[in-house]
């Protein structure tokens, strides 16, 4: 896939993760459209700069990315990459003291934007015949760990979503999952400052990785990072 000729959607650009695969993909030539579910451009596809685009989605809601995915493809008639980095992290209860709006809130937040999303980008990748999905799981939906059931059930959703969807995509379109462990970020730091941050995956290594995704033609790995 030659990067200066695609046009990439990042899904939940807004944090360190989203913003060093987004610097990335705009440094080799892509066109990167990111979307937020608040980013105040609620009037349609924004141009930041060179390349650069901006649009508002709330991946929960299906109507919302409908919209947003019409708005995006009268600029650009062909989507080559999409990017499922939106997602959200919450523990501290046992299975049984979870209370249900947690375990609604992280499979909104971490499995229903993948589905959302994947069920419009994948017929306009059938109709071109070519395509990156890209989602992001959790090493931890793979290990398990204490205190984090919602977070982690509706992780492991993502990477079988991911493996279904490779089942059933062919030409030269693939879908895959980045499982990376704990992201060396700002926040993480503030969260858990006691921590060994030299075990952490960086935002930039995240980025790396996904340029090895679009070149290649493997479908249905969970890469852990």
């Amino acid at each position: 896939m030659d990067l200066k000729a695609i046009n990439c959607v990042i899904v939940g650009v807004s944090g360190e993760t989203g913003a060093a695969i987004r610097s990335l993909l705009l440094r080799h030539g892509a066109s990167v459209i990111g979307t937020t579910r608040q980013s105040g451009n609620s009037h349609g596809l924004v141009k930041l700069s060179e390349n650069d685009f901006a649009i508002e989605m709330d991946p929960i809601e299906a109507a919302s990315v409908q919209g947003s995915f019409n708005l995006i493809t009268e600029h650009f008639s062909q989507i080559h990459v999409w990017i499922n980095i939106v997602g959200g992290f919450e523990m501290g209860e046992t299975i049984e003291d979870y209370p249900r709006a947690a375990w609604d809130k992280m499979w909104k937040l971490n499995f229903l934007t993948v589905l959302n999303t994947s069920q419009i980008i994948l017929p306009h990748f059938k109709q071109f015949q070519v395509g990156r999905l890209i989602n992001f799981g959790s090493a931890a939906a793979e290990s398990s760990m204490a205190l984090a059931g919602p977070y982690l059930v509706s992780k492991a959703a993502v990477h079988m979503l991911t493996k279904a969807i490779a089942s059933e995509v062919s030409g030269d379109i693939t879908c895959n999952a980045i499982l990376p462990g704990i992201i060396d970020t700002q926040a993480n730091r503030l969260a858990m400052s006691d921590a060994d941050f030299s075990t952490w995956v960086s935002p930039e290594t995240i980025a790396e990785k996904i340029l090895v995704l679009l070149k290649s033609s493997n479908s249905g790995g969970l890469i852990q990072l």
